[in-house]
This record gives C-alpha cells, structure tokens and sequence, in this order.
C-alpha cells in the first residue's frame, strides 16, 4: 500500500531503478540484492518532508505552538507529543489498523 492505494513495485535493472506508485528511486545495480532497505529509506525520506510540513501547517491553522516535529520509525505507536511541545511522529503506521489518526497538541 502507498498513499493508500494498493501498487506495484516495478524493478528496471538495466535502467537502474525501482518504481512505484509516482516515485522513482534510482539505485546501483552492482550492490542491490534486497530492495527493502532501498524502499523503507526512500518512505521514510518521503514521510519526514511530508508529516513535517503538514504538522507544521496544522499547527499554524489551529494557533498552535509546535517547537520541534520528529519522525522516528515507531514498531508500537503512531505518535506523541511532550510538554516541552515536541510531537514525535511514526513515519510507518501499521497498515492493518484501521485507526484514523487525529493529532491535536495542547497549546
């Protein structure tokens, strides 16, 4: 699943990249064996730039003070925030919850 929408990954070895949904990741042939690693990298770069600057607008909209958005990558939790107005966020939600994720920091 990306975006929510089930797709293929396509693997181009002459070409040396990988596709999927509208991203294309290039790669070195001479060294990939696991395209895992490769993927999660290129989510988790994707996820940073993504839930940062939503955070961030979200916050501006509510009247919000967010001092600091982190991305980690999470096995058991979607998210938190601190007192010190931090939000720390999962860039790899688990995709069998059926959670719908509302983030609201305390102001």
């Amino acid at each position: 699943m990306f975006r929510g929408e089930l797709v293929a990954v396509q693997v181009d070895r002459s070409n040396k990249y990988v596709c999927f949904g509208r991203e294309r990741i290039s790669f070195d042939a001479d060294q990939l064996v696991d395209l895992r690693p490769l993927i999660e990298t290129h989510l988790e770069q994707l996820a940073a730039s993504e839930l940062i600057a939503r955070t961030t607008e979200l916050a501006r909209l509510h009247q919000l003070i967010v001092r600091r958005v982190v991305i980690r990558n999470q096995k058991t939790r979607w998210g938190s925030c601190s007192i010190k107005r931090a939000i720390s966020l999962n860039w790899a939600p688990d995709p069998n919850s059926s959670i719908c994720l509302r983030l609201h920091h305390r102001a």
